[in-house]
């Protein structure tokens, strides 16, 4: 923190040439936009000025790799995204192969070309981003990435993604039916939930915005014409 901008980038660069570490410094400031920022000290930068520093700092020495710890954590939305595209156009144009720690899935899909999902410290899958939304291995690496819902019914799969399923009056053809308890609203999204008698769990059923649900409403609930989730391990809720 006692450190400018330009001495915090130039840190790891002390065996450099002074001409190579202010090339290489002034470079990294025009890749995350920041160039006349040399002499600012941290105190006087934003939260996400802060963090394009601090991955500019870790990029300057060119490591052959880089593990990155929640690199966009306490940062809102539109800002995490603007840094996240940031980041990723940086080190694919560094060719720095990078190990990448989140929580947010959002992240992870949006930046990886291999994904390892761990569970209680174990890896239970490694995959490509496509795959791993595809092909989930079981319900807790789908549920990592997407809403996921129990079916009660023995004549569908047990599990499928929120936006497999659509509400429909009463007495048309459907599995399920029940009383709205919940409605969580994103403004071009809603998710339902949807109490069903003898059913502990809620089906959770994500809609478009355009209709007014009202809590304590009887709905019933059939699957859409899709693809179910494809994963063998799905059906059996392990």
């Amino acid at each position: 923190p006692h450190l400018n901008v330009f001495q915090n980038l130039a840190y790891g660069l002390i065996n450099w040439r002074r001409a190579d570490r202010k090339t290489r410094c002034k470079e990294l400031l025009e890749a995350i936009s920041l160039t006349g920022f040399e002499k600012r000290f941290p105190h006087e930068l934003s939260g996400g000025e802060k963090q394009r520093i601090a991955l500019a700092r870790a990029l300057a020495p060119r490591p052959p790799l880089l593990l990155l710890d929640e690199p966009f954590s306490n940062l809102d939305s539109k800002l995490r995204q603007s840094l996240r595209r940031l980041t990723e156009e940086i080190l694919r144009k560094e060719k720095i192969t990078t190990i990448f720690v989140t929580h947010h899935p959002e992240d992870a899909l949006a930046t990886g070309d291999f994904i390892a999902v761990m569970d209680s410290g174990n890896i239970i899958q490694h995959d490509t981003p496509r795959n791993l939304w595809e092909n989930p291995v079981s319900h807790v690496a789908a549920s990592l990435f997407d809403r996921i819902t129990k079916l009660p019914s023995s004549n569908h799969p047990n599990w499928l993604r929120a936006n497999e399923l659509e509400l429909v009056e009463e007495g048309d053809e459907s599995f399920a039916s029940g009383t709205i308890h919940e409605i969580e609203f994103f403004g071009k999204t809603q998710m339902i939930y949807i109490k069903i008698q003898d059913n502990l769990t809620p089906i959770i059923v994500e809609v478009g915005a355009e209709k007014d649900y009202k809590i304590g409403s009887s709905i019933s609930v059939r699957r859409k014409n899709l693809t179910a989730i494809q994963s063998h391990r799905l059906s059996t809720g392990h």
